[in-house]
């Protein structure tokens, strides 16, 4: 959310109460913490969804730790952007 509107979840908050209740003589309650939970569970999910889950035979249950990290493009990992034989290298060309 902070991404589309530029300003923090508390504030968008705020800007819906002022919305339902502009005057301030009957304000709605107090529900921050009930759309902070919404906003991690939808990031959740969508971790889920950008990491293929939905496809996998045991679901969610099935996910292991560390399984939803997604790889540093510009960290070394041997096999995807490192050269065979890297280990191998002398000094001088480290």
């Amino acid at each position: 959310m902070a991404h589309t509107t530029k300003a923090s979840t508390y504030d968008f908050y705020r800007c819906l109460e002022n919305l339902t209740d502009g005057a301030g003589i009957n304000p709605p309650k107090f529900r921050y913490r009930a759309l902070s939970r919404m906003i991690m569970q939808w990031r959740h999910l969508q971790m889920l969804k950008w990491a293929g889950i939905q496809h996998e035979v045991a679901g969610i249950a099935g996910i292991k730790p560390g399984q939803l990290a997604i790889r540093c493009p510009s960290c070394p990992h041997p096999g995807i952007n490192l050269l065979e034989g890297w280990d191998r290298v002398s000094d001088e060309l480290k």
